[in-house]
């Protein structure tokens, strides 16, 4: 789905490729930790 394709990177502002779906996946867990640790602060 993301293979090769520049997506954005909300966290921090920057486009970025992925080489294959391990990186995709390995990126949305990350940004759901960041979620988590957000929402966290928030409550």
């Amino acid at each position: 789905m993301a293979n090769g394709e520049q997506c954005l990177d909300v966290y921090n502002g920057k486009y970025v490729t992925f080489k294959n779906y391990d990186e995709y996946r390995n990126m949305v867990l990350e940004s759901r930790k960041w979620k988590e640790e957000r929402n966290k602060l928030i409550a």
